[in-house]
């Protein structure tokens, strides 16, 4: 089931894209890189164990939330 209502129609604007939206985050870093923006290294390890933890959580969420949701056994 989606979460987006249907309208009937089979287009959308550009800015709603996810393709469009994650393109552009990835050339905005990409151009941030190349002109000399960064992260400290202090903060990067940071952000390694940010993503790690957090990633840890997001899937025992997901494993414990399709196991509610499941209407049928394991085998």
């Amino acid at each position: 089931m989606s979460m987006i209502p249907d309208t009937g129609s089979d287009t959308k604007s550009w800015w709603k894209s996810r393709t469009i939206i994650g393109v552009a985050i990835t050339v905005g870093s990409t151009v941030a890189g190349l002109a000399g923006y960064g992260i400290p290294a202090d903060l990067q390890g940071q952000a390694v164990d940010l993503v790690m933890s957090g990633g840890a959580l997001v899937g025992a969420a997901v494993s414990f939330w399709g196991r509610l949701k499941a209407t049928r056994t394991i085998r």
